[in-house]
């Protein structure tokens, strides 16, 4: 299917098996005969039509027929027009109790997880296609300056999406939430405006789409920011959804410890290698974890998996910047 050029090509291969054919034609209320037609070019269907097709398609075919609908017809078109309702205060009142009730040390993905889950039904209730990515500055340098961030949690709706990423990447200024943390502010883009290294890379994205970077912020200090990845293009023009989204970034805030937050003359960010670069160097990732570990004890000392990885971590950043020598200045950008 991914070398389809035309989304009646999928069409036809969908409403092939003509119980799917007939479920798919029930659920939007027409004839079969009618999606026979749109497959083969002789009937062109209505925006609504679409839409209403979108909703009832499977989710592991309604990226692709996403992507392809964007092709022939105008993109606004499509989108699903999804209810700005805000976050419930029952909901905001179970993320202080989880935070109340939970040891600490789980606090982060404890509280990331249930705000993140929360937020896709919130925001993609028929699952089109929004992913969001957590992520959070590095340590300071010897400098104590941050010069990079870190993917650290992902979720989404996309067809199969991983929900939590073993080798998250690098990104620094070269990417959208690199601004959005050197500048404390809030920022949407399209897809077709943005390069390929300021997407979240793992994701399936289209060519048309929209993004939103919000900062995570605390006692005006940073911490890294959370990125959203629409296959909608007009998702976060809305004023209120952007200010949903903010809420909800404000909210993810309680997942993170006073002392992860700095100040924002810390941050000086280099310019990160592409992905494919930054894979190679992972490559060898859990193997320096354990020969850590093992020279520690060796040494009379121990350290714990958690911190192992920290450290190998600032050890890879290192070593990524090295492929770019100087840092990305806010104010000659």
């Amino acid at each position: 299917m991914s070398e389809l050029s035309s989304w009646r090509d999928l069409l036809g291969i969908i409403i092939r098996d003509p119980s799917e054919r007939e479920r798919i034609a029930q659920q939007i209320d027409l004839h079969p005969l009618t999606l026979i037609r749109w497959a083969q070019g002789t009937s062109v269907p209505r925006p609504s039509n679409l839409r209403q097709l979108l909703q009832v398609l499977s989710p592991d075919v309604r990226t692709q027929f996403t992507q392809l609908l964007g092709h022939a017809f105008p993109v606004e078109s499509l989108s699903v027009q999804v209810p700005v309702t805000g976050l419930d205060a029952s909901f905001v009142m179970e993320v202080h109790r989880m935070r109340e009730t939970t040891p600490e040390r789980f606090h982060f993905y404890g509280i990331t997880h249930l705000i993140l889950q929360h937020a896709l039904r919130l925001l993609d209730p028929e699952r089109i296609g929004l992913s969001m990515t957590v992520i959070k500055c590095m340590p300071p340098s010897a400098n104590g300056k941050i010069r990079s961030l870190r993917e650290q949690v992902s979720q989404g709706t996309f067809s199969g999406e991983r929900y939590v990423q073993e080798q998250p990447l690098f990104l620094g200024a070269e990417s959208l939430a690199g601004d959005v943390v050197s500048k404390c502010r809030s920022q949407v883009a399209a897809l077709s405006l943005v390069t390929e290294t300021m997407l979240k890379a793992t994701s399936p994205l289209a060519e048309r789409g929209s993004m939103m970077g919000c900062p995570l912020l605390y006692a005006n200090r940073v911490a890294g920011c959370l990125l959203f990845v629409s296959l909608q293009p007009d998702l976060f023009l809305s004023p209120a959804r952007r200010s949903l989204l903010e809420d909800i970034t404000c909210l993810l805030t309680l997942a993170l410890k006073p002392e992860e937050f700095s100040p924002a003359e810390a941050i000086e960010l280099f310019l990160m290698p592409p992905p494919a670069i930054q894979r190679r160097v992972f490559v060898s990732f859990r193997q320096r974890v354990a020969q850590l570990m093992q020279e520690a004890f060796q040494n009379g000392s121990l350290l714990t998996v958690t911190q192992a990885e920290e450290r190998i971590w600032q050890h890879l950043e290192t070593e990524l910047i090295e492929t770019s020598r100087y840092p990305f200045s806010r104010e000659t950008s």
